[in-house]
This record gives C-alpha cells, structure tokens and sequence, in this order.
C-alpha cells in the first residue's frame, strides 16, 4: 500500500481472477463480505448488518472490533464508496473508494483510503492481503 502524506491517503491495487460483479458483490453482499472484511488477524465477525444502497448503513461486530460505516456510492459493478469507522480506534471515519476494472476474465481492484491521519489510517499491508485473499476464496 503506497501512502500519500500530503492527502492523509493510501492507495493500494489488487488483481482478481474473478469479474468485477462478483468482486463488487464481496463489498455489498451480507453472506460474502463476512467471509473476508475484517476476518484474519484483526478477529472475525459475529454480527452483521448490511444495507447495501446509497445512504444504506453497515455495522460489523467482530471477536475483537465493531465497525460501521454507510454507502455514499455505488456504481455497480465498477465503483463504491463508502466511510468506514471503528470506535476503538477514535471517533472519525475514513472514507473508501473502491474502483473496479475489467481485465480479460478477471479485474483490478483500486483502493483509496482517505480522510485519516496516518497513524490512525494504515493498517500493515499483510492485513489488506489477507482479506483480499479471502475475497478472492470468497467469489469463486
């Protein structure tokens, strides 16, 4: 993940073998999204709550977090936005632009993370490959 200090952002890209739909479909469906987002290192989630639509909101709870967030865009299958929050860590929220592009059968995936100071808004990268490995088990 490739930090940009100057916009308190960071943007990493991943390479799916799976179309943009389903890969889009990891992000907004219920049964698919609890089996990558915030699963691994940071605990897995117990309890979620997803209403996928713009203004919908979501709340995860985790063995070890809660996190909340709502959809500001969707642009299926190729863009969504959204903020994404966790208590613990403070009160803001960040806000996630997730850019989809086809390539061949498969996808890149673009991840912008903005709105965060730095120490509170970079996770280590082995944290985003795994979800993102975990997606990718998840869409197959």
């Amino acid at each position: 993940m490739s930090v940009d200090p100057s916009t308190d952002g960071a943007f990493m890209q991943r390479r799916f073998a799976a179309p943009p739909e389903h890969v889009f479909a990891g992000w907004t469906e219920p049964a698919l999204a609890r089996q990558w987002l915030l699963t691994g290192i940071i605990g897995e989630i117990t309890a979620l709550s997803m209403d996928a639509r713009v203004g919908g909101v979501f709340r995860a709870t985790g063995t070890r977090f809660e996190a909340f967030g709502e959809f500001l865009e969707l642009g299926r299958p190729r863009r969504l936005v959204l903020t994404f929050g966790i208590p613990a860590q403070g009160p803001s929220s960040e806000r996630l632009v997730v850019e989809l592009e086809r390539e061949g059968e498969g996808c890149l995936l673009s991840l912008t993370k903005e709105g965060l100071p730095t120490e509170l808004g970079q996770e280590p990268q082995e944290v985003w490959d795994g979800m993102f490995d975990r997606l990718a088990l998840a869409i197959r």
